[in-house]
Order: C-alpha cells, then sequence, then structure tokens
C-alpha cells in the first residue's frame, strides 16, 4: 500500500478523535507492518502508541478529552438557551 494512501486510512480513521482540531496527519506507532494493518482493522485502542505532528506537542489523547469537553458544553448551552427561550 503507498504510504499515502496509508495516511489518508489512518487520517479516516481518527478523525471522529480529533473532531474540531485542524490535524493534517497522523502516525501510529507499531512494530511491525502486520500489526499495523491489525490496528487499522479494529481501530486504535487507548494502549496502542500514537502521535500527532510535532506542532501539536503529540498530545492527541488530550486534545480528543478536551474536545469531548467543549462539546458537552456547548451542548449543554444550548438547551439551557432553549430552555430559557421556552419559560420567556
Amino acid at each position: 500500500m503507498p504510504i499515502i494512501e496509508r495516511h489518508r486510512r489512518l487520517n479516516d480513521l481518527v478523525k471522529d478523535i480529533v473532531k474540531e482540531h485542524k490535524i493534517h496527519a497522523l502516525s501510529l506507532y507499531t512494530p511491525n507492518p502486520t500489526l499495523w494493518y491489525d490496528s487499522f482493522r479494529r481501530g486504535l485502542k487507548l494502549n496502542e502508541k500514537y502521535r500527532t505532528p510535532p506542532c501539536l506537542g503529540g498530545q492527541i489523547k488530550e486534545l480528543s478529552e478536551q474536545t469531548d469537553q467543549l462539546i458537552k458544553q456547548r451542548e449543554q448551552e444550548k438547551l439551557t438557551q432553549i430552555k430559557s427561550n421556552e419559560n420567556m
């Protein structure tokens, strides 16, 4: 498999994890190519080692958690607005 196709597939795999963050590439570290393909088939697991480009400091887990928190906060704010509009 060409390296570009490999990166496209991996980026597709993790696009839901990074959600709003504009990450242009992501690499998954595995000891050999067979394990990489196995990882691709079953998806990223928490105990696997992966990294973001250097510009993000390798903090994909932290970014993912922060993004989830932001999304939850926005959803709660929307619900609060809807409830306040209904009460008026």
